[in-house]
């Protein structure tokens, strides 16, 4: 129990405008797989222009969830202290007066960043509330670039798939080899990209001459209706519960504690976190269970055996599902 903080279990002065992004960063000290990134950033940093294509990659991967990451990935190539833009040797803590208020402290606690940069980097997330999100924009040229690598890619390996059944049934015709399942209809290459963080980039055509404003928004609110991914469920129309993100810290904090102790030891070893979470409907089980599952929910490019680094939980004979 001392190598814990009370900076690690108790979120209670978390600001409520801050709880989005203080449960990303609280919640990506847990993972073994951000903390490596983020060293090989600083090694990467040091190592004269050579480029490390595989943690280019891991960055990427971390990337493909969204805006959300951004909230602890700024700073990820700079030394843990050392202040955004520092240019002078002579003066290493000088820094530009219009510079973002951003260090290289990432895992420290949430809390233990200055209030400048927890207030800069809690803007930096998808929630509708916190930025001016927009459901429908054009894309950019490097969208247009991917998209077409991708079709690219994809025709290239229909094609090789199709050559290779022909050659293995000459006599056969396409009808036949279709209607057997030796070869699967072609229904062409959508040329779409979907990314984790639920965002689509897409090629649309638009017939501006032929029709009105109002028919081409009707249109495309039955074109969404039947192409919304149905493994990606709409936002609760109610908006954000800021009360679910500061339970989720709750849960985040239990189970650093029992990772430590047991229940039982926990009154013992830290008076403090068991009055703070000894309550009468307290089921201590299923709370580390849900804060193991938001770790997953949070960061669905991790690997699926990855657990949080505070797990398994004292002396529970069983994993907790």
């Amino acid at each position: 129990m001392k190598t814990l903080s009370e900076l690690d279990w108790n979120f209670d002065n978390v600001p409520k405008n801050e709880l989005i992004a203080c449960c990303f960063w609280e919640y990506a000290r847990e993972s073994v797989f951000i903390r490596d990134v983020r060293q090989r950033c600083l090694i990467e940093q040091k190592a004269d222009g050579k480029r490390d294509m595989q943690l280019h990659a891991d960055l990427q991967k971390l990337q493909s969830s969204g805006h959300p990451v951004e909230v602890f990935m700024r700073g990820f190539f700079r030394e843990s202290g050392v202040v955004y833009q520092s240019m002078s040797e002579r003066l290493p803590n000088w820094r530009h007066p219009e510079a973002p208020p951003i260090t290289g402290n990432f895992p420290q606690a949430w809390q233990m960043l200055s209030g400048a940069e927890r207030t800069y980097r809690a803007c930096i997330s998808s929630a509708r509330a916190v930025i001016p999100l927009v459901p429908f924009e054009r894309g950019e040229r490097h969208d247009a670039r991917d998209i077409a690598q991708w079709a690219d890619s994809r025709w290239h390996d229909i094609h090789a798939a199709y050559e290779e059944v022909r050659r293995k049934y000459p006599e056969t015709s396409e009808v036949e080899l279709v209607r057997s399942g030796k070869l699967a209809p072609f229904d062409g290459i959508q040329p779409s990209l979907f990314y984790e963080s639920g965002r689509e980039m897409t090629v649309i055509a638009i017939d501006w001459s032929a029709f009105t404003n109002d028919e081409i928004t009707n249109y495309f609110r039955k074109w969404v209706k039947a192409n919304r991914p149905p493994d990606i469920r709409a936002p609760n129309k109610q908006g954000i519960k800021h009360i679910s993100d500061r339970v989720k810290l709750e849960r985040l904090g239990i189970m650093r504690l029992l990772h430590h102790c047991t229940v039982a030891e926990l009154r013992t070893f830290c008076a403090d976190a068991w009055k703070r979470y000894d309550t009468p409907n307290r089921r201590w089980r299923k709370d580390v269970g849900k804060a193991h599952a938001h770790f997953r929910e949070l960061f669905p490019f991790l690997r699926k055996n990855e657990s949080p680094r505070s797990w398994p939980p004292k002396d529970w004979p069983e994993p907790v599902k």
